[in-house]
């Protein structure tokens, strides 16, 4: 059992170098060691109180999990969506690539003397190149608008999470205030029943 002289040096020591930058591995050592020996030889009561360890915790949390599950997806819904978009700009090069050909095919077949069997594939062949490339240019817009929606979606996501963000944070920085404040009422009292048992000697 450390003897009250010990004590009294321990609690100068503690608060020459602990009370100037008071932070939480200091208490969460330093400090909660000394307050076990003062407990020990009676100075303190035994009862839990302010440095207890209780760790933050955030009633939200599984919500700001599932928020943030939720933008995780987003992100990949709208990554899957560009793919998807560019996929649809190749096709609607492709197919107006075709209709090039085909003009080109059919313009040559009035220099070139062919027969009107000739002239009628390239102009099914041309007929078939506008009418692809108009269904590419309507499924690029379809890619369009849904990547736009899902752009919208990240953007929803992504506010909600930062809303929980926020409030996890708000919550950390009055539970640190708090225990700040107990280890402070703690320390007062360490020092102020360490004054009296000297008196008392």
């Amino acid at each position: 059992m450390p003897t009250r002289g010990q004590l009294s040096a321990g609690l100068v020591g503690f608060l020459d170098s602990g009370m100037r930058k008071p932070t939480r591995a200091r208490s969460g050592g330093s400090l909660v060691g000394f307050v076990d020996s003062l407990k020990s030889c009676g100075v303190l009561p035994t009862t839990r109180g302010a440095m207890d360890g209780t760790p933050h915790r955030f009633r939200l949390e599984r919500v700001r999990a599932l928020r943030e599950r939720s933008e995780d997806q987003a992100k990949q819904a709208l990554a899957d969506s560009l793919l998807q978009e560019r996929q649809a700009e190749a096709g609607v090069a492709a197919a107006a690539a075709e209709i090039s050909a085909a003009r080109t095919a059919l313009s040559g077949s009035g220099v070139t003397p062919v027969d009107a069997v000739t002239i009628r594939a390239h102009q099914a062949y041309l007929e078939r190149a506008e009418r692809l490339h108009r269904q590419s240019v309507v499924a690029l817009q379809g890619t369009q608008a849904l990547t736009e929606s899902r752009r919208d979606e990240l953007v929803e996501a992504a506010r909600a999470r930062q809303t929980l963000d926020r409030l996890h944070d708000r919550s950390l920085a009055a539970h640190r205030a708090e225990s700040g404040r107990r280890e402070r009422a703690l320390l007062d009292e360490i020092a102020l029943n360490t004054f009296r048992r000297g008196a008392a000697a």
